[in-house]
């Protein structure tokens, strides 16, 4: 099963979060498959951009790099496809009918994950919980 890494784990790992980078070797080790989508590439290099060091900017970039590389070389960068496209419409509508809008980028990468039946893992349970109270069957994994 593919893990799909939300933005926030990504970001942990950019930033040396010892959790989260203890967590992310121990899928690696036990060769868990990994995948992110291009809409947290956009997110992480608008982060990478806001950095105000000049040296913290230049090391997240060059990890960045790195981490994307094998994302690449391994074809695990997804986006949406149709099937995934009329999904993200349905959830959308599900959730401002519910009154439990969340983020647009959170809707597509979560779409992604509830379509292709990925394990989802991030530690954003604010805004993922109210995917899956629509979805029960969403597999998240919350690394806090």
């Amino acid at each position: 099963m593919i893990c799909l890494l939300d933005t926030n784990i990504l970001i942990g790992i950019l930033r040396e979060h010892k959790l989260i980078v203890l967590k992310y070797k121990q899928l690696t080790k036990k060769q868990q498959d990994k995948g992110i989508t291009s809409y947290s590439i956009a997110e992480l290099y608008e982060g990478v951009n806001r950095v105000e060091s000049l040296k913290k900017m230049e090391a997240q970039l060059k990890l960045l790099e790195i981490l994307l590389n094998d994302f690449e070389r391994r074809n695990r960068i997804f986006s949406l496809t149709r099937k995934e496209v009329e999904k993200y419409a349905e959830l959308k509508i599900a959730l401002e009918k519910k009154g439990t809008p969340i983020p647009i980028i959170d809707l597509l990468i979560g779409t992604i994950a509830i379509v292709n039946n990925y394990k989802f893992i991030t530690t954003d349970k604010k805004h993922f919980q109210n995917l899956k109270d629509i979805i029960p069957k969403f597999n998240i994994e919350y690394w806090i």
